[in-house]
């Protein structure tokens, strides 16, 4: 059974999400073509280990099916508009293979 088919109905915010594709000639990061994906977010202070082990506080993460390569460098906008920076992303897999993604942020 899937994620979505076992918590679909918990994934009740929606998120849209631009690939980081790389820098433009000045230096300025550019991203593809935004996404919209079902998420839960949970609000929720918690001390995690960013991408290079350092121990930091997130204030919040969000839970979606959806499963790429997402890396800090992508930009995420939540339902109230905001880009928070990615902190960390955990994914997660079950007997199938890739089941669900993790995000925390600031």
């Amino acid at each position: 059974m899937t994620f979505t088919a076992t918590y679909g109905d918990m994934l009740k915010d929606t998120i849209t999400v631009q690939e980081y594709a790389g820098r433009d000639a000045y230096g300025a990061p550019s991203y593809g073509s935004p996404a919209t994906y079902a998420t839960r977010i949970v609000y929720k202070n918690r001390l995690i280990r960013d991408s290079e082990g350092s121990l930091i506080s997130s204030s919040f993460h969000l839970w979606t099916d959806w499963i790429d390569d997402i890396t800090e460098e992508w930009l995420i906008t939540l339902p109230d508009g905001s880009v928070p920076p990615i902190l960390s992303i955990e994914r997660f897999k079950d007997e199938i293979g890739e089941s669900h993604t993790k995000v925390f942020f600031q």
